[in-house]
C-alpha cells in the first residue's frame, strides 16, 4: 500500500503530492533504517553505567549522522521550491532543510530561506516565527524582534501539520481492505511532520518570557501573538503555548479558563474514541476524515467535527450536554 500511495504522488501533475513522495519515501526508509539498526538500550547495571552511556552515545550518533537518502530529497524539494509561488511547497522545502544535517545554506538548500517563505505567505505567523528561529541562530536580536512585530500583525498561524498527510490520504489506494495501512502510513506522518517544530518554539517562549513581558511594549506584542496562536491556529499545540503566553502577557484568568474547559471537553471525546478496543472500518474511515480536515480546518477545528458525532458512535450520553463557553464565546 505504501508503494501505491508513493507511487499515486510520484506521478501526480502536482509539485506538492510530488513533493511530498521525495520526503515520505525518504523518510520512511530512515525511520526503517533506524529501527533495524538502532543499538538496542542497555540497563545501568554498575555504579559507572559505562555500558548504558555508551550505548546511548551511539544512538545519538547515528540520529546525527548524515542520512544521504533524506539529503537527496531534501535537495530535490529545494529545487521545486525555488522554482515556486507555492508557500505551501515552499513551507515543505524550508522544514525539509531545517532537518538537514549538513551545514547550513549547502547544496541546494541555499536556494530557500525563511525570509522568502515569509515574503511568499506573509500574513502567516508560522512563517515568521521560522524566521525569528533563523535569526536568532545567527545572533541578530533586531530580525528577531522585527519577526515577532510580524508575527503579531498576521491573519494566521498555519504550521502546515495536515499538508502532506491529506497528499497522502488523497493518494491511498481505495477499498476497505487498505484502510489499517493508510492509517499506519497517516500516523507516520505525523510524527515526522512534528519533528523540528520546537526550535521555532523555544525563540519565541525565550521572547515573550514572564521577565521579558514586564516591559510594557514587549508584553503587547507577546499578547498579540498569543491572540493570533489561540484563535487563528491549526495546531492545538499552537494554541497552548499562546494560551501560556496571554497569561503572562496579562489576560484575564477566566479567559484561560474558558479556554482550557472548550480543550478538554474536545480531547475527552477525541480520547473516547481514539480509545475505543476495537477499530472498524467505520471507526478508521472516521479517523482518516479526521486527519483529511487537518489542512483545511486544522487541529481543534476537526477535532471538533469529529466530536460533534461522539455520542451517536459511542452511544454515550452529551449530544444534548450544554457546551462550555470557550474561547470563541469569550474571546472578544
Amino acid at each position: 500500500m505504501v508503494e501505491q500511495a508513493l507511487q499515486a504522488l510520484s506521478r501526480s501533475p502536482d509539485p506538492l503530492a510530488r513533493a511530498t513522495a521525495l520526503l515520505l519515501d525518504a523518510g520512511l526508509a530512515k525511520t526503517e533504517r533506524l529501527r533495524t539498526s538502532m543499538p538496542p538500550m542497555v540497563p545501568c547495571e554498575d555504579g559507572s553505567c559505562q555500558a548504558a552511556k555508551a550505548a546511548a552515545a551511539s544512538a545519538a550518533e547515528m540520529m546525527r549522522a548524515i542520512d544521504p537518502a533524506s539529503e537527496a530529497a531534501f535537495e530535490a524539494v529545494a529545487r521545486m521550491a525555488a522554482a515556486s509561488s507555492d508557500p505551501r511547497l515552499y513551507q515543505l522545502a524550508v522544514r525539509a532543510c531545517s532537518d538537514s544535517k549538513r551545514e547550513p545554506g549547502a547544496g541546494a538548500c541555499r536556494l530557500v530561506s525563511a525570509e522568502q517563505w515569509a515574503r511568499l505567505d506573509s500574513g502567516n505567523a508560522a512563517a515568521w516565527r521560522h524566521v525569528a528561529r533563523s535569526a536568532a541562530e545567527r545572533g541578530d536580536a533586531a530580525a528577531v524582534a522585527e519577526a515577532m512585530h510580524r508575527m503579531a500583525q498576521a491573519q494566521r498561524s498555519h504550521v502546515g501539520w495536515g499538508l502532506m498527510l491529506r497528499q497522502v490520504i488523497e493518494h491511498a489506494p481505495a477499498g476497505d481492505e487498505v484502510l489499517e495501512a493508510t492509517l499506519s502510513m497517516a500516523v507516520s506522518v505525523i510524527s515526522m511532520q512534528s519533528m523540528g517544530l520546537a526550535g521555532d518554539y523555544q525563540v519565541l517562549t525565550r521572547f515573550c518570557a514572564a521577565a521579558a513581558v514586564a516591559d510594557a511594549n514587549r508584553r503587547q506584542t507577546c499578547s498579540a501573538i498569543a491572540e493570533v496562536m489561540v484563535g487563528r491556529s491549526d495546531t492545538m499545540m499552537d494554541q497552548g503555548i499562546g494560551s501560556a503566553i496571554g497569561q503572562r502577557s496579562g489576560w484575564p484568568p477566566a479567559r484561560a479558563d474558558a479556554f482550557k474547559r472548550e480543550r478538554d471537553e474536545i480531547s475527552e471525546r477525541w480520547a473516547l474514541f481514539h480509545n475505543q478496543p476495537q477499530a472498524d472500518c467505520a471507526t478508521m474511515r472516521r479517523q482518516l476524515a479526521y486527519f483529511t480536515r487537518l489542512d483545511a480546518e486544522g487541529e481543534q477545528g476537526a477535532m471538533k467535527a469529529l466530536a460533534a458525532d461522539m455520542p451517536s458512535i459511542l452511544g454515550v450520553p452529551g449530544r444534548d450536554r450544554p457546551q462550555s463557553p470557550g474561547y470563541s464565546a469569550n474571546a472578544k
